[in-house]
């Protein structure tokens, strides 16, 4: 039993306790530069409406440049397209760095945008951006960029105003109407930059249709962290941390990682934690410390209470066995947000990847969306290469099946089915909590959803 537990209560206690993090969670951009021209244009719209579904505005959030479609363009997208070197179309940008070209059924599905995303989802930045109010009969944005870190340091960068109009006749979605740019510098932990912009676009012709986007961009196009004028949910959390997710160390080692960062985006929350082995060796065991000195077996519920706007640091804390290569994953979850969670691996250095089956990391359910939901709604597989058909089985509260589904065959990617909140019978389930769960070959995950009838 005593396995379960690393002693670091001692370094913890004196090392720990006055830990604070120097960063913020990053929210990830997609800049989309379209056409209407362009057969297929469409395919990038869906493809990612199907993100701006899947994350709240606080982790990601994105607009469209519009290029030679007539009304829909404008010299602030020819520019931003030219500052890229981008001539081809659709062509999605993500935090300036990373760029996905095409069409078709995997763009249109969200599939390789979702795949852009992955290794950025728990990134930290050294700022913070927060637009605080928009007055949209004023087109003016107000808000703070604030320096989180104490040792960088920004000179002569850039931020970057977006004004975005949510629909546009049949065609224009989040379209861009104007970008403005001003010079950065900023440095020093906690201080802050007011900003207090006018965009000089008229938003008399549709006041509410409008939204604002800012975001801190590097002189080497590298967006460094943005914030959206969208409604998020009421209660969320979200995590960063600054190391690799794929950790490669030693067999037969104690291993404690920096800490992982929780942040309570949303109103104050009750919340539990677990650290839980999706797979791996039997003689590895998977435990965390918090900051302030107390460690868990990880598969026990830790509860919790965060304040709107504060954090919490855990490390991770294994005892690494044999050989061989782990999944695992920290979940967050409370009465009020789905289960978020936060994958890991960890890999022995003397392995390869190809030596074990990694079906946790391989095949996964995402969060059906929308949800809560009345009549129907859309489930999310993910698959990092063809697999199988898997079955989704539906539970109630007291684990009893009530409904059941088969996938088709699996393709790279996000594979989307449409559940029509049935049972067995054919007859719509009571309102209330259920739980999906994937189940395959070596295939297993638990989404929780709620059913809420109108």
């Amino acid at each position: 039993m005593f396995r379960y537990l690393i002693l670091a209560l001692l370094v913890l206690l004196s090392a720990a306790l006055w830990a604070t993090p120097d960063f913020y969670p990053q929210t990830l951009i997609g800049e989309s530069f379209n056409s209407t021209f362009c057969p297929g244009y469409i395919d990038a719209i869906d493809g990612l409406g199907v993100l701006d579904g899947m994350f709240n505005p606080g982790e990601f959030f994105s607009f469209q440049y519009y290029m030679d479609s007539g009304p829909l363009s404008n010299p602030f997208s020819d520019a931003r397209a030219a500052y890229y070197g981008i001539s081809l179309y659709p062509t999605v940008m993500f935090n300036g760095t990373q760029s996905v070209l095409g069409v078709g059924d995997e763009i249109a599905n969200g599939s390789l945008y979702l795949a852009a995303l992955q290794s950025k989802l728990f990134s930290p930045s050294p700022v913070k951006v927060s637009i605080s109010d928009f007055n949209p009969s004023q087109g003016r944005v107000t808000g703070t960029i604030t320096m989180i870190s104490d040792t960088y340091s920004l000179t002569d960068q850039y931020v970057r105003y977006v004004l975005v109009e949510s629909s546009v006749g049949t065609d224009g979605v989040n379209v861009v109407r104007e970008v403005v740019t001003q010079s950065l510098t900023l440095s020093g932990q906690n201080n802050t930059i007011n900003f207090d912009v006018v965009f000089t676009t008229s938003t008399a012709g549709n006041p509410t249709g409008f939204w604002p986007a800012v975001f801190v961009q590097l002189d080497n196009q590298t967006i460094i962290q943005a914030d959206a004028y969208l409604a998020g949910p009421q209660f969320q959390v979200r995590a960063a941390y600054d190391f690799s997710p794929h950790i490669i160390g030693d067999a037969n080692v104690d291993y404690s990682s920096e800490p992982i960062w929780i942040f309570n985006t949303g109103e104050t929350e009750n919340f539990t934690l677990r650290l839980l082995k999706d797979d791996g060796p039997d003689d590895w065991y998977f435990n965390y410390c918090s900051e302030d000195g107390n460690c868990y077996p990880g598969f026990l519920y830790n509860p919790f209470t965060l304040e709107a706007g504060q954090y919490a640091g855990y490390h991770l804390n294994l005892i690494i066995g044999s050989s061989g290569i782990a999944n695992f994953h920290f979940e967050v979850d409370s009465d009020n947000i789905e289960p978020y969670n936060i994958p890991f691996v960890y890999q022995t250095s003397d392995t390869s990847a190809d030596d074990y089956a990694l079906p946790a990391a391989t095949v996964g359910l995402l969060q059906n969306y929308p949800n809560p939901f009345s009549g129907s709604t859309t489930l999310q597989l993910y698959s990092k290469q063809n697999a199988g058909s898997a079955v989704i089985e539906i539970f109630n509260v007291r684990g009893q099946k009530v409904s059941s589904i088969t996938t088709p065959e699996l393709k790279t990617g996000t594979t989307l089915l449409t559940w029509d909140g049935a049972g067995t019978d054919g007859n719509p389930l009571p309102q209330g909590v259920y739980y999906s769960r994937l189940q395959g070959k070596d295939i297993a995950s638990v989404r929780k959803m709620l059913i809420m009838h109108k």
